[in-house]
């Protein structure tokens, strides 16, 4: 600054920086979209307060979520405009709103908008009608058969085999009892 007379403007002072008070800001950010990235996680997206509603440097914003009434929040650094919010659950709706804060507090909500988490992938060979089996649990069974049918034939030729040794050994023994008796 420096002043002036009719004869001139005098030397300038040393500048002096001065800032008001923070306050907290007057406006939310705008929740731009939400996007449900699988069964159990979505992305949200803002856009910054205005400048002129900040009323301070923001600090830092806060994603809140709601599902059958219970809230949960997320705090990030106020250098990101997006967060991944992870360990929703399967196929449920939830709310979510984000706000801006500066040092001295958090300013108002934003909208809200509402998205469903994807259903849990389901078995692509099975059908929704009762009573039927899917392809991948046929297979199940009937690989379970065949190898008890393997069981069963190994089973049967051991068998088979063990009672031929013991026919021949029994059939053996017969004629060495004939020939010691006729060599008696």
């Amino acid at each position: 600054m420096s002043a002036a007379t009719v004869k001139g403007e005098g030397p300038a002072s040393v500048p002096i920086t001065v800032s008001t008070k923070q306050g907290i800001p007057s406006r939310a950010p705008v929740l731009t979209v939400v996007t449900v990235l699988n069964t159990t996680s979505v992305e949200v997206e803002w856009q910054p307060v205005p400048e002129e509603f900040r009323n301070g440097i923001i600090t830092k914003y806060v994603i809140f979520y709601t599902v059958e009434k219970e809230t949960f929040k997320k705090e990030v650094s106020a250098s990101l405009l997006k967060a991944v919010i992870n360990g929703l659950r399967q196929s449920t709706t939830y709310s979510f709103r984000v706000q801006a804060a500066t040092v001295k507090g958090a300013g108002p909500l934003s909208s809200f908008k509402n998205v469903t988490t994807k259903d849990p992938p389901t078995d692509p060979t099975e059908t929704k009608d009762e009573g039927t089996v899917g392809t991948s649990k046929t297979i199940v069974v009937l690989a379970t058969v065949l190898g008890l049918l393997v069981l069963v034939v190994v089973v049967v030729v051991g068998g088979v085999v063990v009672w031929r040794r013991l026919h021949r050994n029994a059939v053996m023994h017969e004629e060495r009892e004939t020939q010691a008796e006729e060599r008696q």
